[in-house]
């Protein structure tokens, strides 16, 4: 067994779950290092195209994916055993994971050249700022990792103007990484209808927690090392929790 195969195999059994905010990663080491193919891929109605370009200079945006590993997009959409692409929807499908896994490609360039692609690695891609884009009426917001608040408020505030007078607003949120939940609030007045409380949003979001032995001395070990914090709040948190934990053992 090679270090990757674990990773993975649970990569591909978080992606039964369907939640692209949870991910399983490994330190890099001389036996492993993380790494991107350089370019993203989007599959519509009429087919895989590239639709970002990163590292990977042999592509460009709007290309043709005709095969991957000798199979067609659509086949591998069909037959694959468990939900690796995440989505039944083709323009939420994630092939990112997948393309790590094959070898190369061939593709379709714009003057209709084929081409096969034997893939690279390339460096990960960081997450880019919000990016903000006009089209007449139409205007995009693209958040691929959420910080804080503040920040996105931020990024609001200095696009304001544009965004309360276009006719139609779109947020993409299709290669969103995650990040600090509170980073989205501030978008959720632009996608619900009237004012309201943030449970009736969000619906039944209840978590089960078993508060074995085990699990509550897990938390434990971990909140440890903050007691040695200089900031007092911190300190005052950690030592709550702690002692919550401590009175949890072994409830159930």
């Amino acid at each position: 067994m090679t270090p990757i195969m674990p990773l993975q195999a649970v990569s591909q059994y978080l992606s039964n779950l369907r939640d692209r905010n949870l991910k399983f990663t490994m330190d890099p080491d001389e036996n492993y290092q993380p790494f991107s193919r350089g370019f993203y891929v989007r599959r519509c109605d009429e087919g895989l195209f590239v639709d970002e370009v990163t590292s990977e200079t042999r592509l460009q945006v709007g290309d043709k994916v005709l095969t991957i590993n000798g199979q067609t997009p659509e086949r591998i959409a069909s037959t694959l055993p468990n939900p690796l692409l995440a989505s039944d929807i083709p323009e939420c499908e994630q092939w990112t994971g997948y393309l790590k896994l094959a070898n190369h490609m061939i593709v379709e360039h714009a003057d209709g050249i084929q081409e096969d692609i034997v893939f690279q690695k390339y460096p990960l891609d960081l997450p880019k700022e919000p990016q903000f884009e006009k089209r007449e009426n139409t205007v995009i917001l693209k958040f691929s990792k959420f910080e804080s608040c503040e920040d996105t408020e931020k990024f609001l505030q200095a696009h304001q103007r544009d965004i309360e007078q276009c006719k139609r607003l779109i947020i993409d949120l299709r290669k969103n990484i995650g990040g600090s939940e509170e980073g989205y609030l501030p978008l959720l007045g632009y996608i619900v209808k009237n004012d309201g409380f943030l449970k009736n949003i969000y619906g039944d979001r209840t978590i089960w927690t078993n508060y074995s032995e085990t699990n509550c001395q897990r938390s434990i070990d971990n909140l440890q090392p903050y007691l040695e914090s200089e900031d007092a709040a911190v300190k005052e948190y950690v030592q709550s929790a702690i002692t919550y934990y401590e009175q949890m053992r072994s409830v159930g």
